[in-house]
């Protein structure tokens, strides 16, 4: 069978399209940024104008100039919103950063995953800012244990789809190599996850999240450190 010449074209038209050029992505994510940047400013000069409780989603998307749809496309609370926090997420700059530690133990390499998914969800490169936020706004304590229980959960939930069998296969080391869809996910391969990533977050908490430690590598290397100390005590007993 032989397509007219239309039909051809319209093809060709739809392939063109599909594709976003880089200048369209990069003034498409500039636009969400500031859209984003906006919400936030907006959230977090309401709640010290009128206090949590005498803001709503409705007041702080008005104000932004939005609907409060696109409000939950940015944000999922208000508290997410005055807070700065990003929904965590398995983006390509963090496996590209994985790539690093391919030759690591798995806790190490794990460790730096979540460590990775939990610095991104915030919008704070300085950790005393971000403690006087959480001072002047001390009901987002339990917010934030349940957003770094988010952060794991993302974390297992890519894991999950890793074919454990050839990593082991490779030595422990190397790319995580994604599960064939006919290879079912096995009750001992989850669970091995889960408690893998708790591991990990234990580390974390340990380093308290590397919040006074400036230079990557002595990160690495505290990281690397603890994770030791952890394998020393789960020998002795």
């Amino acid at each position: 069978m032989q397509l007219c010449k239309k039909c051809i074209s319209a093809i060709i038209a739809v392939m063109q399209k599909s594709e976003p050029s880089r200048a369209e992505t990069s003034l498409r994510e500039r636009r969400r940024e500031r859209t984003w940047a906006n919400i936030h400013e907006t959230a977090l000069r309401l709640a010290r104008q009128h206090g949590m409780r005498g803001s709503t989603v409705e007041d702080i998307a008005a104000e932004a100039g939005i609907s409060p749809r696109t409000f939950f496309n940015y944000f999922g609370t208000k508290e997410d919103a005055v807070l700065g926090l990003r929904a965590p997420a398995i983006t390509d700059e963090l496996l590209a950063s994985d790539r690093a530690h391919e030759n690591d133990n798995l806790i190490v390499r794990i460790t730096h995953l979540l460590l990775y998914i939990v610095r991104h969800s915030f919008n704070f490169a300085d950790h005393a800012k971000f403690r006087e936020r959480i001072d002047e706004f001390p009901e987002f304590r339990h917010r934030l244990k349940v957003h770094h229980i988010n952060c794991e959960q993302v974390l297992i939930d890519y894991l999950n789809t890793v074919d454990w069998e050839a990593f082991n296969a490779a030595g422990r080391r190397g790319p995580l190599i994604t599960r064939p869809e006919n290879m079912p996910l096995t009750e001992t391969a989850e669970e091995r996850t889960r408690a893998t990533v708790q591991l990990a977050s234990a580390v974390l908490r340990q380093l308290h999240f590397a919040k006074d430690i400036a230079d990557e590598d002595e990160v690495e290397w505290r990281i690397h450190n603890t994770v030791k100390t952890f394998q020393a005590l789960l020998k002795e007993n």
